[in-house]
């Protein structure tokens, strides 16, 4: 049984039907610009999902090993085949801009042609807005409570603001070019987003780096993701195309699915908007207090020469134990070899090869490694304004808006793997004060 894959639709659809029509309309165009211009045997079509949304569907049996896709070089937007004008306007400009501005200006000064540009029919496919942090309120990034979300998200929308104002200096400069109400700062947070969410970096022929190529792809950004999914894809010299081949069986209707990469949802929501329920691949950094117990405070111990030597033997930092990422229900061996290095009385007596292999010191140094591990989750957990308990109820209330809905899900997630370890560290000091 596949498990199923969430992804959040971005596009806003009006209560009215009226804009959803004309999706209808245009997705049927969009079908027919593919077969015409971009492959004309893809053995997929658009098709909407109970637990997804739109994706893609099998028109038929897919085999293993079959290339589902293969979209020629030149129907990609990327900067080696940018509109000569546009081309020509920025060779002469002073101000150089890097690579996501001049493919975000690519993407808007094609929207800015309309039917008159190559990939009209692609751009009106494309979401009118998305769910990636950098369209949040603060209202809304307030609701994600960890800190470190927080911070992307206050990152990602300093990042815009910054490229927009190098991106409309080059438009007012050239006001017989740039038509302004195409490049707006909305216009360029769209255009970013898009990039983000929807492009791949690619090797244009498996060598160097210079020759890496960051491309939207028509089509291809139509198949949902799922973490268990299995495909080949890139660039094929020969066919000199993007395609993409897949390593596991489809049945004619199933949804046909990519891998974006093994990302937590935490690189999920920032770098595509949505999260996906129960994601194997999520972790969250839990802080070791420097305000522990004495006894139980990693700041209170000293790194001697020996405690040193045998980190660096495993490959461990000292300052690993100032936190850990930790996974539901795993702590990293990392954290609990360094914890064992630090809180030894006797490390001459400690060997590479038992830390490496798990195997537990004594009974007082594991209860102090293990104590420490406890506090530090129990801590972070207590610190947090709302419970496990209060999120759940909020998601279950149905009234929430998108992106509180989102916040509330992600840091939900994380408090139920802080959770795991407090329970798993809990049950591993009730073990240690029985022996």
């Amino acid at each position: 049984h596949r498990a199923r894959c969430k992804r959040r639709l971005a596009a806003k659809m009006s209560g009215n039907g009226v804009e959803a029509s004309r999706d209808n309309d245009s997705f049927k165009q969009y079908l027919d610009w593919v077969r015409r211009f971009v492959s004309d045997s893809v053995p997929l079509e658009i098709a909407h999902f109970e637990d997804t949304g739109r994706g893609m569907a099998a028109t038929r049996n897919i085999e293993v090993g079959e290339v589902i896709l293969h979209i020629p070089l030149a129907r990609l937007m990327s900067l080696r085949n940018l509109h000569p004008s546009l081309r020509s306007v920025l060779s002469s400009a002073d101000l150089k801009l890097n690579a996501t501005q001049t493919l975000a200006l690519h993407l808007l000064y094609e929207r800015s042609l309309g039917v008159h540009s190559a990939w009209f029919h692609y751009i009106q496919t494309l979401p009118r807005s998305y769910d990636t942090l950098e369209w949040w309120q603060p209202r809304d990034t307030k609701e994600l409570q960890f800190s470190h979300l927080i911070h992307a998200a206050d990152k990602r929308r300093q990042e815009v603001r910054t490229q927009y104002r190098a991106v409309a200096s080059l438009v007012v400069a050239h006001p017989d070019f740039f038509n302004k109400q195409y490049f707006s700062f909305w216009d360029y947070v769209w255009a970013y987003s898009t990039i983000f969410t929807r492009s791949c970096f690619f090797d244009i022929n498996g060598t160097a780096d210079e020759n890496s190529v960051g491309a939207l792809v028509p089509f291809l950004d139509m198949l949902n993701h799922c973490h268990d999914s299995v495909a080949d894809s890139g660039y094929d010299a020969v066919s000199q195309s993007y395609t993409v081949r897949v390593r596991q069986p489809y049945s004619m209707g199933q949804q046909v699915f990519i891998h974006y990469g093994g990302h937590g949802n935490a690189a999920l929501l920032e770098f595509y908007g949505f999260v996906l329920p129960s994601n194997p691949h999520s972790n969250v950094y839990i802080p070791i207090d420097p305000m522990l117990p004495a006894n139980l405070s990693p700041r209170v111990h000293t790194w001697t020469s020996i405690k040193q030597r045998l980190a660096i033997q495993l490959g461990l930092d000292p300052s690993a134990v100032n936190g850990f990422q930790a996974h539901r229900n795993c702590i990293p061996w990392t954290i609990v070899a360094a914890l064992r290095i630090l809180y030894h009385p006797r490390p001459e007596d400690l060997s590479v090869a038992n830390l490496s292999d798990d195997i537990p010191c004594d009974n007082e140094t594991e209860i102090s490694v293990f104590g420490t591990l406890y506090l530090a989750a129990k801590a972070l957990l207590s610190s947090l304004p709302t419970s496990i308990e209060e999120d759940r109820s909020m998601l279950l209330s149905g009234v929430l808006s998108v992106h509180t809905s989102l916040a509330v899900s992600i840091r939900l997630e994380e408090k139920e793997i802080i959770q795991s370890i407090v329970e798993q560290t809990k049950s591993k000091l009730q073990q240690l004060k029985l022996s």
